[in-house]
């Protein structure tokens, strides 16, 4: 991944730990980097490392948590001008609020 500034270390062990079958790892990574995000610790990051974010929360169930991260994704990915990009992670987004409406009509909806 190439990022605009910092948050490589969680992203990356985000990544990783979703490659490793360990989802809460990659939920711990994400609400980290998130947190440095919202204190400016870090820069904005590329779309790729959104998109993974929400693949961290939508693997343990965090639905909205992961839309949030694939609207981001999607809004990173068409000031690039990567339409490939762009409609990857929008469909990702889509998905993600699919999950979102399933999870409330099953009442088990986790916000």
């Amino acid at each position: 991944w190439q990022f605009v500034s910092g948050g490589v270390s969680e992203a990356s062990r985000a990544q990783d730990a979703l490659i490793s079958n360990r989802p809460l790892d990659a939920w711990k990574e994400r609400v980290a980097l998130r947190a440095r995000l919202a204190s400016h610790d870090v820069g904005d990051l590329e779309a790729e490392a959104l998109a993974a974010l929400g693949v961290a929360a939508a693997a343990i169930g965090q639905y909205a948590a992961a839309v949030e991260d694939f609207r981001e994704a999607v809004d990173a990915a068409a000031l690039t001008g990567d339409l490939d990009l762009e409609g990857t992670v929008r469909r990702l987004a889509e998905h993600a609020e699919l999950l979102v409406q399933q999870s409330i009509a099953a009442g088990d909806f986790k916000g």
